[in-house]
């Protein structure tokens, strides 16, 4: 038996069809469309979904890639703890690479988990890009093969995820469409007019997207 499970909207788009849709270009708006098939056996047991491909952006792509890990033991969580994601965003190329260091889950970093049961959750992101950057945003040049990372933690109780016991996979994209970001998280808007060009840096934009990894919550 084959089961289909379609999920609302995902980033900008409306999801309609398991054809791949339009990617992010730079400078424009992302993501793109999203489908979970689910096939479940003669016996009824639903195999693990796979999340649709999507493609990296130039230029982001063409320098950085991005690879998770599930820390805890065995890929297992049990209801009351948390998950901890490690994500790791290196640089492949041969040249250094400048990006924005923005990692906290929001438009640049979005987390999605899929279930076996047909549940499709990501972490709350903004529709559409911010118009600027928010203060306090930085920069960071990755050398060749170096790279940043960041933890997240998922608890399958918090009310944004909401998960029962079973087996998942999870993922996670990065993306911006900022091309330049302030020298120094402490530059004021009032120092970027008064400096000029120096004030800021090029960074790269795009989207990135990384690994999927599969999880199983279980009973405490």
């Amino acid at each position: 038996m084959l089961r289909m499970t379609l999920f609302g909207r995902y980033g900008e788009h409306v999801i309609l069809s398991v054809s791949e849709g339009p990617l992010l270009s730079t400078g424009q708006r992302c993501l793109g469309l999203m489908l979970l098939v689910l096939l479940a056996g003669c016996n009824g047991s639903a195999r693990m979904p796979q999340f649709l491909h999507l493609r990296g952006v130039r230029p982001l792509s063409d320098q950085v890639r991005a690879a998770i890990r599930v820390v805890n033991d065995g890929g297992k969580v049990a209801v009351s703890e948390a998950l901890v994601i490690e994500l790791k965003l290196a640089n492949v190329s041969e040249k250094d690479a400048a990006i924005l260091n923005d990692l906290a889950p929001g438009w640049s970093v979005v987390i999605e988990i899929a279930g076996a049961d047909g549940r499709y959750v990501r972490s709350i992101s903004p529709a559409l890009p911010p118009v600027k950057l928010p203060s306090g945003s930085h920069y960071v040049a990755l050398p060749p093969r170096g790279f940043v990372g960041a933890q997240y933690l998922v608890r399958p109780t918090d009310p944004m995820w909401k998960l029962s016991t079973g087996r998942y996979i999870v993922r996670v994209v990065y993306r911006n469409k900022h091309a330049l970001c302030p020298a120094s998280p402490l530059f004021t808007i009032d120092d970027i007019e008064r400096i000029g060009d120096k004030s800021v840096v090029r960074v790269l934009t795009g989207m990135i997207v990384s690994n999927a990894v599969e999880f199983e919550v279980v009973k405490d």
